[in-house]
């Protein structure tokens, strides 16, 4: 019997064919990995946005001698030394606009993911800042997932510093 070398057509077409998937099947989980780090990037840097929105926001608070709410998604601050904070939500960030008493501004801004919503309230006896972040997932009629709901007692650390120089507090 005489052997040919080389192989046929329908050899070819098959390892051509699992190559090609082989190749399909890679690019695809190339492509969910960097989709993957892409939003795992994003909730991170919102995680780390609502960290530092949260710190800020309760130092403000505890700094302030009067709290108020011009709208669920605004709210200042004003201190007895002349400080003014200003909180807004708009756009998808959070804006922090801070006076000091010698009338510099200085902005800060906290991004936030997409479908995410800022609410400011105030509550009294103690006099209270709240700020609540939730989140709404993707799907229709889903209740709103809570990221964060911070509370702060105004003039918090204004007492804290009169105790420590001898004032008494009534």
């Amino acid at each position: 019997m005489i052997r040919h070398k080389g192989s046929t057509l329908i050899e070819v077409m098959l390892s051509t064919m699992a190559g090609s998937l082989i190749m399909v099947l890679a690019i695809k989980l190339v492509h969910q990995t960097f989709q993957l780090s892409s939003q795992t990037t994003a909730r991170t840097n919102h995680s780390h946005s609502l960290n530092r929105l949260a710190r800020q926001f309760r130092d403000d608070i505890h700094h302030a001698s009067s709290i108020q709410v011009e709208s669920d998604v605004a709210m200042s601050a004003e201190s007895s030394n002349g400080t003014r904070t200003i909180y807004k939500f708009a756009d998808g960030r959070v804006e922090r606009e801070h006076t000091d008493n010698f009338n510099v501004v200085s902005h800060e801004q906290y991004p936030l993911i997409a479908d995410t919503n800022v609410r400011f309230s105030k509550q009294s006896n103690p006099e209270r800042g709240l700020m609540l972040v939730e989140h709404q997932s993707g799907f229709a009629g889903s209740v709103p997932r809570l990221n964060l709901n911070v509370s702060a007692v105004s003039g918090r650390w204004d007492e804290r510093n009169d105790i420590e120089k001898g004032a008494k507090i009534p």
